[in-house]
């Protein structure tokens, strides 16, 4: 039963990483108040990291905080705004989710 659930959990694991690879871009959690975007540059993974404020009995819950500044980012990631900007708000949707330019 054990090594079932092992398979399982490593069935998941090695499809979701391809899945995240195939796409080319993936949004997890980066610590304490923060979300990290990342996207795959041949076989490296690049990222930008988001401030993030939670609330805890609030709609939404999170507010990712992206700053008007888009010039504080990567060098890489200045021509894409309005496509980052489109892929954090699929992967972190509302109403869990808002994003707030400041």
């Amino acid at each position: 039963m054990l090594t079932s659930a092992l398979n399982l959990l490593f069935a998941i694991f090695i499809w979701t990483n391809y899945k995240e690879k195939k796409r080319g871009w993936k949004v997890k959690k980066g610590g304490n108040s923060k979300q990290e975007y990342l996207e795959l540059d041949g076989n490296n993974w690049r990222s930008i990291t988001f401030d993030c404020e939670m609330y805890s009995k609030v709609v939404p819950r999170h507010a990712i905080i992206i700053s008007k500044d888009w010039g504080i980012y990567p060098e890489w990631a200045q021509a894409k705004k309005d496509e980052i900007i489109t892929r954090l708000k699929s992967a972190l949707k509302d109403p869990a989710y808002t994003n707030i330019e400041k």
